[in-house]
């Protein structure tokens, strides 16, 4: 992301942080008894600011870069589940990641190359492996509704073995 320097002195009265690439951050504060530099005297750099985005937190290693997106409302037991179902198609804590935001970008920052989305919050139809930008999507009902239903676990299971087995 760029930040134009010159907007960074419309929104900062008294502190200013560059952070540079390859530099730590450091602030500077502006005493109380002196005043902030005006906007005409404050430099501006002849490249523009680059501020880096903030690391996703996940559960998990993530060595085969399999996403798994599941409500922050799981419980215990729904993990439990998870991990049996990972089970049956091989997979285990160490090969996935697992997070709990609806935000498709944080997503995409971790570069996976599939995707299972126990959330339910979709347009897209549950149960078929679906392709966007390169990755593997697969839409499912949350982990408490599947695990309570006979016929949602067979459709899951039907979909991960075409997916993953």
């Amino acid at each position: 992301m760029q930040i134009d320097p010159n907007f960074l002195t419309q929104i900062f009265e008294k502190d200013l942080l560059y952070v540079l690439p390859g530099e730590e951050a450091k602030a500077i504060s502006i005493p109380e008894n002196e005043t902030a530099p005006s906007s005409s005297s404050v430099s501006v750099p002849d490249e523009p600011i680059i501020v880096e985005e903030e690391a996703v937190s996940y559960d998990g290693s993530f060595n085969k870069k399999v996403l798994v997106v599941i409500s922050d409302a799981a419980s215990d037991a729904d993990r439990d589940f998870l991990m049996n179902v990972l089970k049956a198609i091989q997979l285990t804590i160490d090969d996935i990641g697992i997070i709990t935001s609806a935000d498709k970008t944080q997503w995409h920052q971790l570069s996976p190359n599939r995707i299972i989305n126990f959330q339910a919050i979709t347009t897209q139809e549950f149960y078929t492996v679906s392709e966007e930008n390169g990755i593997q999507h697969l839409y499912a009902h949350t982990l408490s509704e599947i695990s309570q239903d006979v016929n949602l676990k067979k459709q899951l299971w039907v979909t991960l073995k075409q997916a993953f087995l």
